[in-house]
Parts: structure tokens; sequence; C-alpha cells
């Protein structure tokens, strides 16, 4: 796959007896609209995140269908985005003002997240 969803989140959060994928596949569900194949879930790493008992996680994962359907009272914007565009941005600082792309600073689990993807989409890897 050639391009990679990007989305300005809230912190999702499990459900008493939900797993980890569980979370990741309905969340991304009533964000986006996204059917997110279970079984193509890939965890990438994990962050402490600033409120007790909290852990932001990040996964890779493919989906069935490519309509996004933005649930807008909990997601600021999403779109696809190709990989040369990703990459292109990738560890760029500042974030742009032209109201294009931005990958999230190093600091942060999704630029973690974003260079898995890079790493694992690499055609000269193939």
């Amino acid at each position: 796959m050639d391009r990679t969803l990007a989305a300005t989140t809230p912190q999702p959060s499990v459900e008493l007896g939900e797993t980890l994928e569980e979370a990741v596949v309905r969340e991304v569900y009533e964000e986006v609209g996204l059917r997110i194949r279970r079984d193509s879930l890939r965890y990438v790493a994990s962050q402490p995140w600033l409120f007790p008992s909290s852990l932001l996680v990040g996964f890779i994962a493919e989906a069935d269908n490519s309509q996004l359907s933005i649930d807008k009272k909990e997601l600021e914007d999403a779109g696809w985005y190709h990989r040369s565009v990703i990459l292109e941005r990738f560890g760029e600082l500042p974030e742009p003002k032209d109201g294009s792309v931005h990958v999230p600073s190093f600091v942060s689990l999704a630029h973690t997240v974003v260079g898995a993807w890079l790493e694992d989409t690499d055609p000269s890897k193939a």
C-alpha cells in the first residue's frame, strides 16, 4: 500500500473487557468509518501519557474500505496521503503554514508510527 491515513485525533480509550486490538478496530471505525482488518494490525510502540493510568499505543493496520466518514465531534481532520508526500514531510519542522499535511515531531508516538510505516512500505526493500 502506497498511501496512509493521517488523522488528528483525541485520545481514544479502551473499554472494560476490550483488548487493545479491539479498541483500535472500534475507534478507527467510530472516528473515520474505516473497517480495519484485525489480522493486519501490527503493534509499533507505546508512550506514557500525562494523565494517571494512561498509555498511548501505536499500531499500523490495513482497512477493507477507503471511504472516510469523519466524525467531526471526535476529529479535526483526516485524509489519505501518498507515501511520497509523507516521506517529503517526514521530520520537517516547523509545521507547514500552507495547510498541507504535517508529520508530527520526532518526540511523538505518531512520528514513530509513521516512520515504521515508511520503513514497511519502502519499495527498495521489496
